[in-house]
């Protein structure tokens, strides 16, 4: 790739990253242990968004408390890694509900999580598919 075009390439992802709310998705974050290499940006992504759906729905169909806490501090993990802030504090309210009872307040924070999970993946899949673009 020429100097223009790399230049091109890596002016494109700015303004992608500059699209994207830190609030939901803070790439600086990410940037800090990548270097800011936007295609292991981009593959870490890809990885977490596979493994967050996977705990979402373990999260849902769980049959007792230990498979409950360990989709949930997966994911809450997974999410402060990769800079989800919005889904690692909700997840982290989830850590705090009881996996019995308190049902309309597991109800509340797993309809708050399943909110942040679609922003995150929506801005996961918006970065992704710039950095495909761009070649990256």
């Amino acid at each position: 790739m020429t100097q223009l075009a790399e230049k091109s390439v890596h002016n494109g992802m700015d303004i992608v990253r500059a699209e994207i709310n830190p609030e939901i998705l803070d790439l600086a974050h990410l940037a800090r242990y990548t270097g800011g290499d936007v295609s292991l940006e981009s593959e870490l992504m890809g990885l977490f968004k596979l493994q967050a759906e996977q705990q979402i729905s373990v999260i849902l169909a769980a049959a007792d408390k230990a498979e409950w806490d360990m989709a949930v501090h997966t994911i809450k993990g997974s999410a402060q890694g990769i800079g989800a802030v919005g889904l690692a504090i909700t997840a982290r309210k989830l850590e705090d509900v009881p996996f019995e009872g308190a049902e309309s307040q597991k109800l509340a924070v797993l309809t708050e999580l399943k909110l942040e999970m679609v922003k995150c993946l929506d801005s996961v899949d918006q970065f992704i598919s710039a950095a495909d673009l761009m070649g990256e």
